[in-house]
């Protein structure tokens, strides 16, 4: 089975939410233990957090972001940056 490091997902996906595909990603992976996410949306963090599992473990970014913002929540989750050469 493929691991997953971090989900960088919309909020509304077609026929799904983000904590859908999740869940059924948790569901169908046994080796993974807790799901990394950054969940993008243009809905209030407060929206997306009320329907949130324990098990996930996210960053919520509001649309519009910029990359410093995306940046900064790899980092949290302990991405190392790299710069182009």
């Amino acid at each position: 089975n493929p691991s997953v490091d971090i989900l960088i997902l919309d909020y509304a996906l077609p026929e799904m939410t983000a904590l859908d595909l999740i869940e059924l990603i948790s569901n169908n992976y046994e080796k993974q233990t807790s799901i990394k996410a950054i969940i993008i949306s243009g809905s209030s963090r407060e929206r997306i957090e009320a329907k949130t599992g324990a098990d996930i473990e996210y960053h919520f970014l509001h649309k519009p972001f910029g990359i410093a913002d995306l940046e900064s929540a790899l980092i949290a989750f302990g991405v190392k940056a790299q710069t182009a050469n």
